[in-house]
């Protein structure tokens, strides 16, 4: 999508291009590691709360001694020392110090001795304490690997099996079913904590995977944007109600740089008549959207293309540059161009190179006659000049510069003159040669013969005036006015070029005649271009045709 566009549709100006890119390991790993760190902060202020709770009742005597035994002290000690650690460890928690792994361990080592000894001051397994060892082994797994959450339940089954144990050494035995209660809370802590950190393993990944996903969309449509901004041509984006949603800087200068922005905003409030045109497109989206004008003058070709399917489906409106169309349509026509010339003047060097030594060998024969010899002598001479052109085209297809030397215009000009009179059987004053003395330019001769040959043939054949009689002025000067420079012209009293056709002259294959390749003056202003002079068509009131060839100052001598 590159190409060269008028000054009315200028690209937007350079920004830098973010290249999308997945998520650092590490970073993933640091925004996984806050996450952590604020379950692990909810973790402590559940257990703060759940020590209170138990202090509190101890302290208030709401919790009834059970039938086999109730240890107050212990218990209140317990709660106590338990509220105090797990205040500490809340700080730390915020403090983020030590690592979390640490605090992860610590906390439910402490949760699972602390309500070890509760449920034993309070009657052991049957006393409905030791159940809260269930939810501190499946706070603790979900922020453990799966060997952390294993080694926690283990940790809490042993706990409450020994507190158990130990009671039925000290006599406190609360029967036969103390120890299968004791294993079913130990079943049920490896299987919470098995269950947990699965759930939360999978949490994380889906969690990760979002995170991956969203920063590459992010960076898609960011990138998305770059592009569209970037974008040469106008791009407006509407949704079904015909609001503006989005907008590139081409097109809010084509649109006229509209006051408080576009987005958001009625199309047909922006721009009336892109607004009109898209409302027909609505109406009929197999007709072509006419034409928009500016008015800077500026002509742009609407595009319209739909986003998606349905009546909701928004709509995006391309606006580009008809000069620019042109100016790349005329860019592949010179490029195939190019090719098509080389290969021409390839194909003519071989049969021409025949002629001009078959012309040379029948030059030199004693049996021709005086008028014979000459007609051998004129071929030899146009074989020449045809192998000069088919060099020109050819350098000009490569792009050469030419061979530049210094050129006086005056004795220059005259010798062509007279030249071409002979060739083209003119009469006296048909063509006049008027030019300043001393003017020297450096050009390549050939490359100015031909293009000098093109335009007087030019006015030969098109430049005869109303009384019929043919008037070829060839000129050589400085311009008036100009800061330096020189201009040849060659100028005819002939009816003239259209205005609407001046620069259409210029184009490859564009012709008049039934006859005529159309590639005369393209080679002309082509040649002229290589040797640094410009080929225009001049303005002339008066009618007939006066075409100019600028040298400017670099290329004079002296």
């Amino acid at each position: 999508m590159t190409a060269t566009t008028s000054a009315r549709a200028a690209s937007a100006p350079d920004v830098p291009v973010p290249r999308p890119r997945p998520a650092a390991p590490e970073a993933a790993a640091g925004h996984v590691t806050g996450q952590a760190w604020r379950a692990l902060r909810y973790f402590a202020a559940y257990r703060v709360l759940i020590a209170a709770f138990l202090l509190g009742i101890g302290l208030t005597g709401l919790t009834p001694g059970h039938e086999l035994r109730w240890l107050p002290q212990l218990y209140l000690g317990t709660a106590a020392a338990w509220l105090a650690a797990t205040v500490a460890a809340a700080w730390l928690a915020a403090r983020r110090r030590p690592r979390l792994e640490l605090q992860l361990s610590l906390a439910v080592l402490v949760d699972v001795a602390a309500l070890t000894l509760l449920a034993f001051a309070t009657g052991g397994v049957r006393g409905g304490l030791a159940l809260l060892v269930i939810i501190s082994v499946g706070a603790g797994s979900v922020l453990a690997s799966r060997r952390q959450s294993l080694g926690f339940a283990a940790l809490a089954s042993l706990s409450v099996l020994a507190g158990e144990v130990y009671a039925q050494a000290a006599g406190w035995s609360a029967g036969p079913t103390a120890y299968s209660q004791a294993g079913l809370l130990g079943a049920t802590c490896f299987a919470g904590a098995l269950l947990v950190n699965w759930l939360a393993e999978r949490l994380r990944a889906t969690e990760a995977l979002a995170e991956r996903r969203g920063i590459d969309l992010a960076n898609l449509a960011q990138l998305n944007e770059t592009i569209v901004q970037r974008l040469e041509a106008g791009v407006v984006v509407v949704d079904a109600e015909g609001r503006v949603r989005l907008a590139n800087s081409a097109a809010w200068r084509i649109l006229g740089m509209p006051a408080g922005g576009m987005e958001g905003r009625p199309l047909r409030e922006v721009s009336p008549e892109l607004g009109e045109r898209y409302a027909a497109w609505r109406r009929d989206p197999t007709a072509a959207p006419e034409p928009l004008r500016t008015g800077d003058g500026g002509e742009y070709d609407v595009r319209c293309v739909p986003l998606g399917a349905g009546e909701r489906a928004g709509t995006a409106l391309f606006l580009e540059d008809t000069a620019a169309i042109v100016q790349r349509a005329h860019q592949m026509k010179l490029a195939a161009l190019g090719r098509l010339t080389a290969s021409i003047a390839h194909e003519i060097r071989n049969p021409l190179g025949a002629i001009s030594h078959a012309a040379q060998l029948l030059a030199e024969s004693e049996a021709l006659t005086g008028p014979d010899r000459r007609l051998a002598d004129i071929v030899v001479a146009q074989a020449g000049r045809m192998n000069t052109i088919v060099e020109n085209v050819l350098q000009l297809s490569r792009g050469g510069p030419g061979q530049p030397e210094p050129v006086e215009l005056r004795p220059w000009l005259e010798d062509f003159a007279a030249e071409f009179a002979r060739a083209a059987h003119l009469g006296e004053g048909e063509l006049t040669v008027a030019a300043e003395d001393g003017l020297v330019v450096r050009a390549d001769p050939s490359h100015l013969h031909q293009v000098l040959w093109n335009l007087c043939q030019n006015a030969a054949d098109h430049g005869r005036g109303a009384d019929g009689r043919l008037r070829i002025a060839l000129r050589a000067g400085r311009p008036a006015g100009a800061a330096g420079g020189a201009v040849i012209e060659v100028c005819d009293e002939g009816p003239g070029i259209p205005p609407e056709e001046a620069e259409r002259v210029f184009e490859p294959f564009y012709t008049t005649r039934a006859d005529g390749s159309g590639l005369g003056l393209y080679l002309a202003r082509e040649l002229c271009e290589v040797n640094g002079a410009h080929l225009t068509l001049l303005p002339n009131p008066r009618g007939g045709c006066c075409f100019r060839i600028s040298f400017p100052p670099a290329r004079l001598e002296g």
